[in-house]
């Protein structure tokens, strides 16, 4: 630099890398969907802990079913040809707040896939990213999914997977899971039941007051199929494909939201330009502030 005035050299790799980032920092802005937090020990499509969904995701791109993690507007993003999978919500913290999301849900999204919680993790003392244990979820939480969606159901454990059958010519394959967990209701049509309850169930009402009855909304009572622990037994991993594809009317995009996890992230607010990944972009532009001062 002579003068104060940067040679043709330095102003040629200064540009570079400048451009290089602020073109990262798009491809990161735009892509941040697939992009995962650094940690997550829950029941959500993150964790790769045993009650995760992470195997459950990356199965169904293996299959050629093209699916994300969504942490903003998931449902105006499963649109009219996609599938809106909101596994295991946690409800009851911020409850206010997310009922009311999850009451949205069905203006914007045409088909759902509402998947009951079954247990909830918490994690380990030193470790917060791995899982230290588990316990049964509390039922508040489960009537309060219930409740929203305006179904009258009760759970049922331990019911006989060898005992649940297809509806309708379905491809029949058993359930490997420890403590079946069914759903009884008058209001669903069964999917895949048994004599006790449903594992799988289609909400056929019509009720002009229940913005739930008036798109294509599926139950799945047991999570375990998709959780991380479950997909390697027996057919859970086949299952849980057919059951999606049996659910997906058409090819569309498998939007799993993680917004009612507390994975939320808003991309139109000023606060976004200051969490990753805009923060890069933020810093980009501080960046060549500087250099141009």
């Amino acid at each position: 630099m002579k003068g104060g005035v940067f040679t043709s050299r330095t102003s040629t790799i200064l540009t570079a890398v400048c451009g290089i980032s602020l073109l990262a920092g798009f491809i990161l802005a735009v892509f941040q969907d697939r992009i995962e937090p650094t940690s997550s020990h829950g029941a959500d499509s993150f964790s790769r802990s045993a009650i995760g969904h992470r195997g459950f995701r990356l199965l169904l791109e293996e299959m050629g079913i093209p699916a994300i993690a969504s942490r903003h507007d998931s449902a105006m993003k499963a649109g009219f040809k996609g599938i809106l999978v909101v596994a295991e919500p946690d409800l009851t913290t911020h409850r206010g707040q997310r009922v009311e999301l999850f009451r949205k849900m069905p203006l914007k999204a045409y088909t759902m896939l509402v998947v009951l919680p079954k247990r909830r993790g918490y994690p380990h003392p030193v470790k917060p990213s791995w899982l230290g244990y588990v316990e049964p979820v509390a039922r508040e939480n489960t009537d309060l999914i219930l409740e929203t969606m305006g179904l009258d159901a009760r759970l049922v454990m331990g019911g006989d997977p060898e005992t649940l059958v297809w509806g309708e010519g379905g491809v029949n394959l058993s359930p490997d899971v420890e403590q079946l967990q069914l759903l009884a209701s008058d209001d669903l049509e069964p999917v895949i039941a048994g004599d006790k309850g449903m594992l799988l169930g289609y909400l056929y009402d019509r009720d002009e007051n229940n913005p739930f009855s008036f798109v294509d909304i599926y139950v799945l009572s047991d999570p375990d199929l998709l959780a991380n622990h479950g997909l390697g037994r027996g057919s859970n991993a086949a299952l849980a494909v057919e059951i999606i594809e049996y659910v997906q009317e058409m090819p569309g995009l498998v939007v799993i939201d993680e917004t009612l996890h507390g994975h939320h992230a808003s991309v139109s607010s000023f606060g976004s330009f200051f969490r990753f990944p805009l923060v890069f972009v933020t810093l980009q532009i501080g960046m060549l502030t500087l250099v141009l001062l």
